[in-house]
């Protein structure tokens, strides 16, 4: 996935090469003359500036091609389920599950379970 720029105005993809190549891609999208709070996203590196709001990234979703918008809710459905993973597992660690535990445990002794 690949688009240079937000707005309408776009650069040069000689510039992109440059920003791409960056370390620093919101450093070197001043140097081009690309203003504070724009979204570079490029295949190697994305950047994002809480100045953008929901509806500037959801305009700038609308401008994708039709296998960039696909790539981009797959990766958006992984960033999802990881994040969720994580939650559970923070979850575990800080006991939270212990009760539903003992609960399922005492139901299964009295013998209130059945095999599924």
């Amino acid at each position: 996935m690949q688009f240079e720029h937000v707005t309408t105005d776009r650069p040069s993809s000689s510039a992109v090469e440059r920003i791409a190549g960056s370390r620093s891609l919101g450093t070197a999208a001043q140097r081009e003359g690309w203003g504070a709070g724009r979204l570079v996203v490029t295949s190697r590196e994305t950047r994002y500036s809480k100045s953008m709001s929901i509806e500037e990234i959801k305009g700038a979703i609308t401008q994708l091609a039709p296998e960039d918008v696909a790539e981009l809710a797959a990766w958006l459905e992984e960033y999802q389920a990881q994040a969720w993973d994580e939650q559970i597992a923070r979850d575990v660690r800080a006991g939270r599950f212990e009760p539903l535990i003992q609960r399922a445990r005492e139901q299964f002794k009295r013998g209130q379970c059945r095999t599924l």
